[in-house]
């Protein structure tokens, strides 16, 4: 993704602009050193995380990074159920694994990742859980 475009104020059109970019990312994985995996980014992960990032510039701004949070985050939780009627179940999730990083001048992204029954790890979503900076200047990673 290279350079970060322009985060736009609406939320419809940053539900676009993530749509756009991690399309770029999708089908393609990525190495996750916290869990020993790669972890594949399917167009479904995709739609799930524009669709929560997108409500807040901060989670859009986090979820542009998705390559970076992948690489660098660090597990909170893991061995996690999915809540059956919920949207995880219908990914058929064996389990899911809740891991966070920290990203300079944004604050601390929350990254899901499923397990699905094939051992095969999935991005699930990307958010912010906490904004330790809420001015619009970034340093970024």
């Amino acid at each position: 993704m290279g350079k970060y475009p322009q985060i736009p104020a609406t939320i419809y059109e940053r539900r676009e602009l993530l749509y756009k970019e991690l399309r770029k990312a999708g089908n393609k994985t990525v190495f996750c050193p916290a869990i020993n995996r790669r972890v594949k980014i399917l167009p479904e992960s995709i739609t799930e995380t524009a669709f929560h990032a997108s409500k807040s510039v901060v989670s859009t701004k986090l979820a542009l990074r998705i390559r970076y949070i992948i690489s660098n985050a660090k597990i909170v939780q893991s061995g996690i159920k999915p809540k059956t009627g919920t949207q995880t179940k219908k990914f058929h999730f064996k389990e899911l694994i809740i891991l966070s990083c920290g990203i300079r001048g944004l604050g601390t992204a929350k990254l899901t990742i499923g397990l699905k029954p094939r051992k095969q790890y999935i991005e699930y979503c990307i958010t912010d859980i906490r904004c330790h900076n809420k001015e619009t200047s970034l340093l970024f990673p």
